[in-house]
């Protein structure tokens, strides 16, 4: 629900609206940026440069640029070295890419300045990860930030505390109907035993 929600979410007037790929909330650019613009025009969109977390994610987009895009554009995504060369983190979250798919050989650090990632076709094959110099040009992912709905998060915890206490009270009911049922079945047998006491009695 919270997530239909947010389908149409305007960022900035100038660059238009976030569209739902897969599990999250993606704006595409129209402009070539160099990787430190592009973060900061997310930022200003109520956004992120996009991260890709797993293989959900990687299908998601690659299948969507694919399908919408020319074959030739290059993405920047979240993902970068800048902090240590070698290992990559996002930096909207600064947790460590688990999931990767690079092209053949990359990671390269072509030249000894390639700190930033992009995603991209080769020869019109699959999609793939490549380390880039990151005042170069590409085109850029946004990724909607979504900041934690306290008022829904409330709702469904008062949703559970209710639903527990009506599992209370129907196992209370299920306990109060089982013992009136054998206070019934026990009063039904002393009937019983009090009518065949009586008959030995008055043989």
């Amino acid at each position: 629900m919270y997530y239909l929600m947010l389908v149409g979410l305007t960022g900035d007037a100038n660059y238009g609206q976030y569209n739902r790929v897969g599990e999250k909330f993606l704006y595409f650019s129209t402009k070539q940026m160099n990787w430190f613009k592009a973060h900061s025009i997310c930022r200003t969109m109520n956004g992120n440069l996009a991260s890709i977390d797993n293989e959900r994610d990687w299908k998601s987009i690659s299948d969507y640029l694919t399908n919408n895009f020319d074959n030739e554009n290059m993405w920047w995504i979240s993902a970068n070295d800048l902090d240590s060369e070698g290992n990559f983190d996002f930096a909207t979250t600064g947790k460590s890419v688990d999931y990767t798919n690079w092209f053949p050989e990359q990671p390269d650090n072509h030249g000894g300045n390639e700190d930033c990632v992009h995603i991209h076709r080769r020869n019109f094959e699959a999609y793939g990860m490549n380390d880039y110099e990151c005042t170069g040009l590409s085109y850029f992912i946004c990724e909607l930030e979504r900041e934690p709905d306290y008022e829904l998060e409330s709702n469904i915890q008062r949703y559970l505390a209710n639903d527990r206490k009506r599992e209370r009270q129907r196992e209370l009911k299920h306990k109060q109907e089982r013992q009136a049922k054998l206070m019934d079945c026990k009063n039904k047998f002393l009937h019983e035993l009090e009518k065949l006491l009586n008959f030995f009695r008055n043989i």
